[in-house]
């Protein structure tokens, strides 16, 4: 049941752009979480140090933050206090033959619904991301078409509750040939450390995206095994070569010495005007499609932490884990 709009406008595609209002929204963003449960059973930290995480983060000048649970109105309603939009992941179990059993379909539509009705039509909601990287063997098995499909079917059920909400699916090379028809924006996660590879790639995933924004939904390197000194080399070129291809990308760094604070865990970034050349970043100004970016100045205090995804040197795509 779709409920009444809220007061505000929100985002909305504009052709290879987000709009905001009478303004393209130029996304500005970094992930937060997940963190180990707060008090109250959440996977976020408390409302207190939240808001503290937030005033931090809206003094970088980030305006989004993406979570991987669905956060609480509590949540919503300091993101909007602080003026964040928030790209929202949904949990459901898309690691097994989700197609062979209907209980687990049934389950699927529920955790979108679920979600979508619990955040419909709050001002700080930026997008929905319906699932996230699907196993290439669990598509090989059940078929990229019926997959597809499915996942038409999840952003179906998310618009019966919202319609003017906007869905994603985050997809990854071994599975680029996996294509929604319904989805608002196109979203692609991508580990790759060669310049010549990562460059090769943004450009197809350009023309794979056609006229919808494209986001490059994470990128990044494994500090403990590379060093900060080159994740610190391999992030200037990886952040000039997605300003320079026209897309978004985002990376792991530190949530803070108690593991809560979340002065930027991923940066989220994007093509634009008078790039920086600087490396060491919080925030990274980000855009869909072709637009305005200026990076920001990483904090005195921000010490970047080992990322989460850990990945090894690759020479092509060929070689990208899981293909």
């Amino acid at each position: 049941m779709a409920v009444a709009a809220s007061l505000g406008p929100r985002v909305s595609v504009d052709g290879k752009f987000f709009r905001l209002g009478e303004k393209k929204f130029y996304v500005k963003g970094l992930a937060y979480g997940p963190f180990a449960p707060n008090a109250a059973g959440q996977p976020f930290a408390s409302p207190e140090q939240t808001a503290a995480d937030f005033a931090q983060m809206r003094e970088m000048r980030a305006n989004l933050i993406r979570v991987y649970h669905v956060p609480g109105r509590w949540f919503l309603d300091l993101a909007a206090e602080h003026r964040l939009k928030v790209l929202i992941d949904i949990p459901w179990n898309w690691h097994v033959c989700f197609l062979d059993s209907p209980e687990h379909r049934a389950e699927a539509c529920q955790a979108v619904k679920r979600a979508v009705y619990g955040c419909v039509r709050h001002p700080a909601v930026f997008a929905f991301n319906v699932a996230n990287e699907i196993s290439p063997d669990i598509i090989r098995w059940s078929g990229a078409r019926p997959v597809a499909n499915f996942i038409d079917d999840l952003v179906a059920e998310a618009k019966r509750v919202d319609p003017d909400c906007l869905c994603t699916y985050a997809s990854f090379p071994p599975t680029e040939f996996l294509r929604p028809l319904s989805v608002d924006f196109v979203c692609f996660n991508l580990y790759l450390h060669q310049r010549q590879s990562f460059r090769n790639y943004l450009a197809r995933l350009q023309m794979l995206s056609e006229s919808k924004p494209l986001l490059l939904g994470e990128f990044g390197i494994d500090s403990i095994r590379e060093g900060e000194a080159r994740k610190s080399e391999m992030l200037e070129w990886q952040l000039e070569e997605t300003f320079r291809g026209g897309l978004a990308a985002n990376r792991r760094l530190e949530d803070g010495a108690d593991h809560r604070r979340a002065e930027a865990q991923r940066i989220i970034c994007g093509r634009g005007e008078d790039v920086s050349r600087r490396a060491l970043l919080s925030v990274a100004a980000l855009s869909a499609g072709l637009g305005h970016c200026r990076l920001l100045q990483r904090r005195p205090h921000a010490q970047g932490l080992p990322g989460f995804f850990a990945a090894t040197q690759l020479s092509g795509l060929r070689d990208y884990p899981g293909r």
